[in-house]
C-alpha cells in the first residue's frame, strides 16, 4: 500500500502503524507507480488544478474493475459553512452533478452520498471513453453551480440547521474524546475498520 499527502504527520502514521510505503508531496502521477486495487481522494479534488486530468490519470493506475473513492465539499449543500466551502486552498467546486459528470467517462458509480460532503465510491470502466453526448447535462450543471454560489451565505446556513449542526458537532467531539481517552490512535483506527 502506498500513501501519498501533503502531511508528513499522517504519513508518518500510516508508516509506522501499518507499514505503508508513503509519499511525502502532493499528487504527481509520474511519482506514483504501479497499478492499484483502490485509490482513495479524501478532500483532495478540490485542491489540484485540472480534476479532469487527474481522474484520467487515476484511471489508468488502477487495476481492472479497480475502485476510486472521491470525498469533496459539496457545493449543493445548504448546511456547510461557508467559511469552509470558501476556504482559500479550494480552486474547484463540485455539486453532485458536475462530479458525476467529471468521471462518468471512466467510472460506475457503485455508491453515493449527496450530504454535506459529496462521496463517491466508483469502479473503474473496462474502456475509458466518451459518455453518451453530455452537453445538455453539463450546461444543467454549469447553471445549478451558478446558482448555488449565488445563494451560499450564513443566512441560507443558518435557515438549514447550521446552528444546530454546530451543537451536534460539539457532542460528537466531546464523545470521541471521551471514548478516546487512554487509547493509542491505532487501536482506535482498527476498532472503526471493524464496524
Amino acid at each position: 500500500m502506498t500513501a501519498v499527502d501533503l502531511s508528513s504527520g499522517y504519513l508518518e502514521f500510516a508508516r509506522k502503524q501499518y507499514g505503508l510505503t508513503v509519499v511525502n508531496e502532493g499528487y504527481d502521477s509520474d511519482k506514483i507507480t504501479g497499478l492499484f486495487d483502490v485509490i482513495t481522494l479524501f478532500h483532495v479534488l478540490e485542491h489540484l488544478p485540472d480534476p479532469k486530468k487527474t481522474i484520467q490519470d487515476l484511471y489508468d493506475k488502477l487495476k481492472p474493475g479497480g475502485l476510486l473513492f472521491i470525498e469533496v465539499p459539496n457545493l449543493g449543500a445548504k448546511s456547510a459553512t461557508p467559511a469552509n466551502m470558501f476556504f482559500k486552498a479550494h480552486i474547484s467546486y463540485f455539486t453532485h452533478k458536475s462530479l458525476r459528470l467529471l468521471t462518468s467517462d471512466s467510472f460506475d458509480v457503485v455508491q453515493e452520498n449527496d450530504g454535506r460532503f459529496l462521496q463517491m465510491l466508483l469502479r473503474k470502466k473496462a474502456t475509458a471513453g466518451q459518455s453518451e453526448d453530455s452537453s445538455a447535462a453539463k450546461a444543467e450543471s454549469y447553471r445549478f453551480s451558478q446558482e448555488r454560489l449565488a445563494k451560499i451565505g450564513y443566512v441560507e446556513y443558518v435557515l438549514n440547521g447550521g446552528l444546530v449542526a454546530i451543537f451536534r458537532t460539539a457532542k460528537r467531539m466531546l464523545g470521541e474524546r471521551i471514548g478516546s481517552r487512554g487509547r493509542d490512535a491505532k487501536a482506535i483506527l482498527d476498532d472503526l475498520s471493524r464496524t
